[in-house]
């Protein structure tokens, strides 16, 4: 099991002090919630495995969670450090299902963060997105995005 540390840089705005937990296993994390394996992928066994592909290439330090005082939460943020002056700040927002109403917090996001580069992880694409901004991507295509 593993704590993600909330991201923030205005906090008033964007308050939260609790991490969120993810399990390292998703079998095991499977079988203590379900008591058996599912025969579907659901929407939190889908988030945690994007949280073990991110831990497994890029650590633990760089990735964090954004959640503001009205509810509004984005998966992950990921701080990618350069050796450059210009960091990079990823946001990922992962559900089972595209729909462009599914993006509000990432845009809500881009507004206060406009250098953020924001994806939106699926398995499934109900409707073609509309912003240009948000890149729709599949869970298996995330390393190839981080390291670009």
């Amino acid at each position: 099991i593993r704590r993600v540390k909330p991201f923030h840089k205005n906090i008033r705005s964007e308050l939260t002090k609790m991490p969120k937990i993810f399990f390292e296993d998703t079998g095991l994390a499977n079988i203590l919630a379900n008591k058996t394996f599912l025969s579907k992928l659901e929407g939190g066994f889908l988030e945690n495995s994007v949280y073990s592909q991110l831990r497994k290439n890029l650590g633990c330090d760089y990735i964090y969670f954004w959640r503001t005082n009205i509810k509004q939460e984005i998966d992950f943020i990921v701080e990618i450090i350069t050796k450059t002056l210009s960091d990079k700040i990823i946001a990922i927002e992962v559900n089972n299902i595209f729909l462009n109403k599914y993006t509000r917090n990432l845009r809500y996001f881009l507004k206060h963060y406009p250098k953020t580069e924001c994806y939106f992880c699926c398995l499934y694409k109900k409707e073609d997105p509309k912003y240009k901004d948000i890149h729709l991507i599949y869970p298996w295509q995330i390393l190839y995005f981080l390291n670009k």
